[in-house]
């Protein structure tokens, strides 16, 4: 599994209502497609990440990211949601991307 985007952790009609159900829905993808170890550790990490700062970037996108034990393999999900929600920033996203790598010090972090 070498790819880091795959058709399987991409999803352009999500309905959520929240950050917390964003965060629940991309990690079914990973999980899905065998990227996950822990789903509950991921999801604890991503919340952990975006309370310290939101990462709304504006032009309704938004990155959550984090770095945890709980991937396989680095990987960024893809969610376009149905309708913007509020994601602290100064503009509701509309398009998600959750990045994901490992958190030990062997693992390969994408730079973009």
């Amino acid at each position: 599994m070498s790819e880091v985007i795959t058709p399987a952790i991409i999803d352009l009609a999500v309905d959520a209502e929240d950050k917390a159900s964003v965060f629940a829905h991309l990690a079914t993808l990973l999980e899905q497609d065998g990227r996950l170890n822990d789903r509950e550790a991921y999801l604890q990490n991503v919340q952990e990440r975006e309370a310290l700062a939101t990462t709304g970037i504006g032009f309704g996108i938004a990155i959550p990211h984090g770095k945890t034990d709980a991937v396989n393999t680095v990987s960024v999900a893809i969610a376009k949601l149905a309708k913007p929600i509020d994601w602290q920033a100064m503009m509701m996203p509309q398009s998600i991307q959750s990045s994901s790598w490992q958190s030990h010090p062997q693992a390969k972090v994408m730079r973009i």
